[in-house]
């Protein structure tokens, strides 16, 4: 069962006192309810019970869903004492047997932000994989900006699904308008042909960030450069 603790903070709004539970872990299909909770934007935080505001807080917390194979590790900081605890868990994958054998097939992630354990859930819930959204996503920036005929950084790009069942990439900027780009799903499975010989040998099973960082590794140039423009 989920460990929830209890976190007052004054309401940044109204500085009225705010009480935030915070749940160490979220189990699928156990709390369902939770998770639909995630997936609007409704968890992490607390709606203040004087201005009705509602105000997000990131802290630590797990994500298994024990239906489709996934665990996500939401670690908002990750110093060194969350990179300890990472590696504690991924040598419990090779060394205690029944853990290993419970969490055989699964996908592990390390995320950093409620948006990015979002992204995860639907990409995941979709049975997409999210290294060929990674690497999609660098190869769209220089065609975003482009088509937008601007110059302006981009700060993050986000995987959705639009009502109509449509996916899009919802592109941050640093200086303008947030821009919404419909998804080419024949792009993905392009990706996934040309890169997957390539890819599933470089993978391991265990707990792994799988970011912009991590698809610029994978195609050996600079992190930023694509959304950079460089």
């Amino acid at each position: 069962m989920a460990e929830i603790k209890k976190q007052t903070i004054p309401c940044p709004k109204c500085g009225k006192p705010l009480e935030i539970d915070m749940w160490d872990s979220v189990e699928l299909p156990r709390d369902r309810e939770q998770k639909e909770k995630i997936m609007n934007n409704h968890f992490f935080g607390a709606e203040c019970g004087t201005c009705g505001e509602f105000i997000p807080v990131g802290y630590q917390c797990t994500y298994n869903d024990m239906e489709r194979k996934y665990f996500l590790w939401l670690l908002p900081k990750l110093g060194e004492k969350e990179q300890q605890a990472v590696l504690e868990y991924n040598e419990r994958l090779i060394k205690d047997n029944p853990f290993r054998l419970a969490r055989s097939g699964y996908r592990h992630r390390v995320v950093q932000s409620i948006s990015e354990l979002r992204e995860k859930i639907l990409i995941f819930d979709e049975r997409l994989d999210d290294r060929y959204i990674e690497l999609m996503k660098m190869a769209y920036a220089p065609i975003i900006r482009q088509r937008l005929q601007t110059k302006s950084r981009i700060t993050d790009i986000r995987f959705q699904k639009q009502p109509d069942g449509e996916y899009s990439f919802l592109v941050i900027f640093d200086d303008r308008p947030p821009a919404n780009v419909l998804v080419d799903m024949d792009t993905y499975d392009g990706t996934k042909n040309r890169m997957e010989n390539r890819l599933e040998p470089e993978t391991p099973g265990n707990l792994i960030c799988v970011n912009a960082g991590w698809a610029a590794e994978v195609m050996g140039i600079a992190p930023d450069s694509q959304q950079n423009g460089n």
